[in-house]
């Protein structure tokens, strides 16, 4: 799983380093930045934590493996604020079994459902005694249901949702006024991919799906110019996430953490859910 995670104090390291053993990989950021005046006690960092899905790395990258900043300027300025782990990699080809191996820092297995019965041990109760939670999960039901809601309703994991939720985690974290943990889960870029640069939202998609054998090489093809948009337009609201939490007081005292759960594929032949890195 590459991630790219940013944190803005030396606490940040601090306060999830009873985490690094949950997460797997180690969130951890670059020192206080020089314009802090002090370091942030880390029963006051707060943590925003954002999980994309079918987000693979490779549309990002340029041909010397730097982030397109031209095509992708969220998150090139997500990385420069940022360590990023990009030889990390995820630990499962599905939601359902990468999603609680992020939040519990096990090793997945298909004996177990992504449910807070199979996985009580996890990030949500760790620092649910130390923070206010605001959980979004699009899939999974890891947090326990008397601290916070669980995976929506079929209906809430359409695109504009998901868009919506992203949005929701961001305004939360940026205006949070006590220590809190934002997590969101969100399916993006995620098929359908009906989200073009400009966010607009193109309804045919869903309406009149392409009836081409998944295996034809030009499916995948205009498929992957499809992905590309949608990317383009989730790399906008990365970008909206740096410049909101920047102008808000909060931005000296977070931990941004932004990754995904696994990639897909484009190549022909290739079933297109079960490959590739993520970012």
């Amino acid at each position: 799983m590459n991630q790219i995670s940013a944190t803005h104090s030396a606490s940040a390291r601090r306060i999830l380093s009873t985490c690094v053993a949950i997460l797997i990989f180690a969130f951890v950021g670059p020192s206080l930045p020089a314009h802090a005046e002090a370091d942030v006690p880390a029963s006051d960092v707060n943590v925003l934590f954002i999980v994309l899905d079918e987000a693979p790395l490779f549309p990002l990258l340029k041909t010397d493996g730097t982030i397109n900043r031209e095509r992708y300027p969220g998150f090139a300025s997500l990385a420069d604020h940022s360590t990023w782990y990009r030889n990390a990699m995820t630990t499962a080809q599905r939601t359902t079994e990468a999603v609680p191996a992020v939040l519990t820092g096990k090793w997945p297995t298909f004996k177990n459902y992504p449910y807070f019965k199979d996985h009580p041990k996890n990030l949500f109760t760790l620092l649910r005694e130390e923070k206010k939670l605001n959980v979004y999960q699009a899939i999974t039901n890891l947090c326990p249901k008397n601290v916070c809601a669980n995976a929506p309703a079929r209906d809430d994991k359409k695109l504009l949702s998901q868009v919506r939720e992203l949005q929701r985690a961001i305004s939360q974290a940026s205006s949070a006024t006590s220590p809190t943990v934002t997590f969101a889960h969100v399916l993006l870029p995620h098929r359908p991919w009906s989200l073009v640069p400009d966010m607009r939202y193109m309804t045919d998609v869903l309406e009149f799906p392409d009836p081409r054998s998944e295996f034809l090489v030009d499916r995948r093809r205009d498929n992957y110019q499809s992905m590309l948009r949608q990317y383009v337009a989730t790399d906008a609201m990365i970008g909206g996430l740096v410049s909101t939490m920047k102008a808000s007081p909060n931005w000296d005292n977070t931990m941004i953490v932004v990754t995904a759960d696994h990639g897909i594929t484009f190549e022909p032949g290739k079933s297109v859910g079960l490959s590739s890195v993520i970012c």
